[in-house]
């Protein structure tokens, strides 16, 4: 029976504000899973589906008790991106001291109400570490910039693919030093259980999996994602890493590990000349886009713009605070290059760049 189910869900609780990312879908009800990595991502193929949903949230903080309940209705395809910003001292326990949140879906049928799971929300706070990876060539040997790339993906496990040890390496020592890791991805929002198998068998448990949503590709009605953008990933994958910070606010320390076969290098240091202040957020996307990998629309070029302004609001409160995040970057050689080929607007910042191989 079919039923509605969690693609994905992820709250981030920082010292200003609740933010929760959650999309919703109907699909089979399972009872067991396969082992992990053994999984083919076009098991999840049904969450292609798309509706309205209404999700109801129940924060609770250590002791069990509700600090924070609201409804919330999706876009139309079933997605929830929220940000509930903290209140001042106000006395007793709120939305701040959330430790778990009970998630229930209530608009899919009159009447009832879907458990759909009990999460634990990632806390960062101050001083807050994140570490931000790409999946596809960054820890994986993969590349869905083709139909046949992308069948090939769909029918096959993730253990069938090279996994890239060095760079699996930097994320697990990152890791270990009490940073939360946050994987961005170009893959279709239904991977996220096949990847997250595959990154918990190696020891790599990520507070959020930030993915594509073939739905927008596929809808007609929301121009956000098109078909050219299942092979041009620029301005996707500039926007999760928005969506990233926008969630954990401006961190202390701030890692990137991406690789150089497409936009990584330019988009990274895009994000670290915005944490300095080096320029205004219009100037760098003005240069940014004309890049070859950015190729946008109208609704596109806006909506870019947009949340690099509100980064970049985000990023003048920390300054006046007197926070500044340290920023390194690691990008995986294509070959045995030891430079990166970008123009000089994006190498004011290159000395952050740590160039790596499977080689070492």
């Amino acid at each position: 029976m079919k039923r509605p189910r969690l693609v994905h869900f992820l709250s981030v609780v920082t010292d200003r504000a609740v933010a929760l990312r959650a999309s919703v879908a109907m699909g089979e009800n399972r009872f067991f899973r396969r082992r992990p990595a053994s999984r083919a991502p076009i098991r999840a193929l049904g969450l292609l589906g798309s509706r309205r949903f209404v999700m109801r949230a129940v924060g609770l903080d250590g002791e069990g008790r509700p600090v924070l309940e609201d409804v919330f209705e999706s876009d139309p395809l079933g997605s929830f991106r929220l940000r509930i910003p903290l209140g001042g001292d106000a006395a007793g326990p709120g939305p701040g001291d959330i430790k778990s949140f009970q998630i229930f879906e209530t608009g899919a049928a009159p009447g009832l109400e879907f458990h759909l799971g009990t999460f634990k929300p990632v806390l960062l706070r101050s001083p807050g570490r994140v570490v931000i990876c790409d999946f596809d060539r960054t820890l994986l040997e993969t590349e869905y910039s083709t139909p046949g790339a992308i069948y090939r993906s769909l029918t096959r496990p993730m253990g069938a693919f090279a996994p890239l040890e060095n760079s699996l390496g930097i994320i697990r020592s990152r890791i270990d030093r009490g940073f939360s890791a946050f994987i961005v991805s170009s893959s279709p929002h239904f991977y996220e259980e096949a990847i997250r198998d595959w990154l918990r068998a190696r020891g790599i448990h990520p507070a959020g999996i930030f993915l594509k949503d073939y739905r927008r590709v596929l809808s007609v009605l929301d121009p956000s994602l098109t078909a050219k953008d299942i092979a041009s990933q620029g301005a996707y994958k500039l926007g999760q890493l928005i969506d990233v910070l926008l969630m954990t606010d401006v961190p202390d320390e701030l890692v990137l590990i991406g690789d150089n076969f497409e936009s990584d290098p330019a988009i990274y240091l895009t994000v670290a000349m915005l944490l300095h202040g080096d320029h205004e957020p219009w100037h760098i996307w003005n240069r940014l886009k004309e890049r070859d990998s950015f190729r946008l629309n109208r609704r596109q070029d806006a909506d870019v713009l947009s949340r690099l302004h509100l980064l970049g609001d985000l990023i003048d409160r920390s300054g006046k605070e007197g926070r500044t995040a340290r920023v390194k970057i690691h990008i995986r050689r294509r070959g045995d290059e030891r430079d990166l080929d970008l123009p000089g607007f994006f190498r004011r910042r290159i000395d952050l760049v740590e160039l790596h191989g499977e080689e070492g």
